[in-house]
């Protein structure tokens, strides 16, 4: 952990990280977290400060996973996923 800070009760959290990332250097940093953080501002002030990000998406939010399974399956660059 980098830094931490209080979100107040009228936000959450998501919203809460886009002020606490202008307090941190993300240049060539990875920027983990869950399917909370993977919001377009989130991703977006991430990139724009010149950092990278990894997001876990599990079957509790079943559209984003597809989403994101079917970009890595219609492209070359990856094998086609396989199921356990």
């Amino acid at each position: 952990m980098l830094s931490q800070t209080a979100v107040d009760e009228q936000t959450n959290e998501a919203k809460g990280v886009l002020e606490l990332m202008d307090t941190l250097l993300l240049k060539g940093r990875v920027i983990v977290g869950d399917a909370m953080f993977c919001q377009h501002e989130v991703c977006e002030k991430i990139r724009d400060r010149g950092g990278h990000y990894f997001f876990v998406v599990r079957e509790n939010q079943p559209t984003l996973l597809r989403e994101i399974e079917s970009a890595f399956v219609e492209t070359e660059a990856f094998p086609p996923l396989c199921s356990a």
